[in-house]
């Protein structure tokens, strides 16, 4: 199993995730839960794998506002964000303390550094 998904992860970062890699991953996940796990989430493995590629959807050019919404959900990247001594409990502490923090910086070094290109991807999986 653990082949098989760092597999996919290689394919994603070099191609893009795409349909069937966010399907693939979202099956993965279901499969390699421990069995002790979530008996729900094995009942419904169709219909998460099914679910996989909607929010990629709402990241349409087409949907330039949803797209800017949307893309810190996507990714998470510690060495933007490493000038903060605690990474904030929630998603909006956590864009706070990056707007105080980029006050800070060279005009240079803040625009490597707003939400966007920061990501928020852990409080997206978490919900928070």
């Amino acid at each position: 199993m653990r082949r098989l998904l760092v597999l996919l992860l290689v394919a994603a970062s070099a191609f893009g995730w795409g349909l069937r890699g966010h399907q693939a991953i979202n099956r993965a996940a279901v499969l390699g839960l421990p069995p002790d796990g979530p008996a729900f989430l094995r009942a419904h493995e169709d219909w998460i794998v099914y679910l996989a590629i909607i929010p990629d959807s709402w990241r349409s050019p087409s949907e330039p506002t949803l797209k800017i919404f949307e893309d810190p959900n996507h990714g998470s990247f510690k060495e933007q964000f490493a000038m903060l001594p605690a990474i904030p409990r929630s998603r909006y502490e956590f864009v706070l303390a990056l707007y105080e923090a980029q006050k800070k910086l060279t005009p240079e070094a803040r625009k490597q550094t707003n939400v966007r290109w920061t990501g928020t991807l852990p409080y997206a999986a978490i919900g928070r």
